[in-house]
């Protein structure tokens, strides 16, 4: 089974539009496909072994929350305009769900992780190879639309198989973490070094994407991991530096200093950077139909046709996916699944901070808890991350990785 989840993960992960069939309303693919074979095949294995999915007991709340959710989600139905977004997004949430139950099931040692992690980093090999061969070449294959030179005059902004070098600089981040645990679970020295090189790479790729907020999100996932590994009193110590650094950084350095300064222009409306103020107000404009809904949400999947049919009064010069992965969670379904949500994703977190008794090293689990700490800001790089199936399939694995059994391939350091 584990193998049939690794060659799901690397379809889903390495997405190309252009080999996907269109047959009407529906879109065929192989990433599709392999997650639809994979779902057939666990059922089967079920159904021969005549047994239900093995939760372990740390593995019930996520299960349960996520059941509740997706349920809330198709209930949705009822006040949701818009039904073919309704379907899509509820259908990817439920896809979710499912992949949940199996990574529970199935990854049940540091070995399984593994491969998983393997799997996802090969796609990200395949990613960096096409993405490297675009910022060189300008020549974008495999994506629909083209972009200009980059910061570095000589170099193309890359965007590989995603379209938008946002969404793949996300994923890079994601990539980066991956490569990080297997650089520490992997033995000989020729992989620790093509892990170190693909996420270096990776870094340098995001950075010609010029994604303000995935090069944050790995600020934040390096600022973490120390916290994570260190004893409590010198992780308060490295906090308080690390305060005082950012403090003094923002006093004295004038680049960090117009983030200020800009910052307050957005809010008092004054900014003359659009692409900042449209992010802050489609922000605003999520909170606008939460209230409106006092708080049950708007309908899975709906934030779009709102934007394009009852537009707020804040300007977003047409753009209406809401950019904010937590704001897209809020307006969709409302403040009670947002902060049940919200309770699920620290305790993630935590998990990782907080488990000793694991498979996975302190280092690990600490770079883990990091890429779970920066994807808050980095998930708002995207324009949405509802229907984006590698997504809900990492936050699969990174489920399994934090309910993993002590017991489970003893790979602690």
């Amino acid at each position: 089974m584990i193998y049939a989840l690794c060659v799901s993960v690397f379809l889903t992960c390495f997405h190309i539009s252009a080999l996907s069939l269109e047959l009407g309303f529906l879109s065929v693919s192989p990433g599709r496909i392999s997650r639809i074979i994979t779902i057939a095949l666990f059922l089967g294995l079920l159904l021969k072994e005549r047994r239900l999915p093995g939760i372990s007991k740390a593995g019930r709340y996520p299960v349960l929350f996520w059941l509740c959710f997706v349920l809330f989600s198709a209930c949705s139905y009822f006040w949701s305009k818009d039904t073919h977004a309704w379907l899509k997004n509820t259908c990817s949430f439920a896809i979710g769900f499912i992949y949940l139950i199996i990574f529970l099931d199935t990854v049940k040692s540091a070995a399984s992780l593994r491969l998983l992690l393997g799997s996802f980093s090969l796609g990200i090999v395949m990613h960096n190879i096409i993405a490297w061969y675009q910022a060189i070449s300008g020549n974008y294959i495999l994506s629909d639309k083209t972009f200009s030179l980059s910061s570095v005059s000589f170099l193309y902004t890359p965007v590989s198989t995603q379209n938008n070098p946002n969404n793949l600089s996300l994923l890079l981040v994601f990539g980066i973490a991956a490569c990080l645990v297997l650089f520490l679970m992997l033995k000989k020295p020729a992989l620790k070094a093509a892990c170190v090189l693909l996420a270096a790479s990776s870094a340098f790729l995001i950075y010609l994407g010029a994604s303000r907020a995935c090069l944050l999100a790995l600020g934040l996932m390096a600022a973490t991991v120390p916290v994570a590994v260190l004893p409590k009193k010198k992780a308060l110590v490295f906090c308080g530096i690390l305060m005082a650094v950012a403090v003094a950084g923002f006093l004295v350095l004038p680049p960090l200093r117009s983030v200020v300064t800009e910052f307050k222009e957005i809010v008092q409306g004054t900014s003359s950077n659009t692409s900042d103020t449209i992010r802050w107000n489609l922000g605003l404009s999520c909170l606008h139909y939460t209230k409106e809904t006092h708080g049950l949400g708007l309908g899975a999947g709906q934030f779009q046709y709102y934007m394009k049919n009852f537009p707020t009064e804040y300007f977003t010069g047409h753009i209406i996916k809401a950019h904010s992965w937590f704001a897209e969670l809020l307006v969709n379904f409302g403040v009670l699944p947002f902060l049940g949500y919200l309770v699920f994703y620290v305790k993630l977190i935590l998990d990782f901070l907080r488990k000793k008794q694991s498979p996975l090293s302190k280092y690990m689990r600490g770079v883990l808890a990091g890429l779970l700490v920066g994807n808050v800001i980095g998930s708002i790089s995207p324009g949405t991350l509802s229907n984006t199936m590698w997504y809900h399939l990492l936050f699969g694995i990174l489920t399994a990785a934090a309910v993993l059994p002590p017991d489970g391939n003893g790979l602690s350091a």
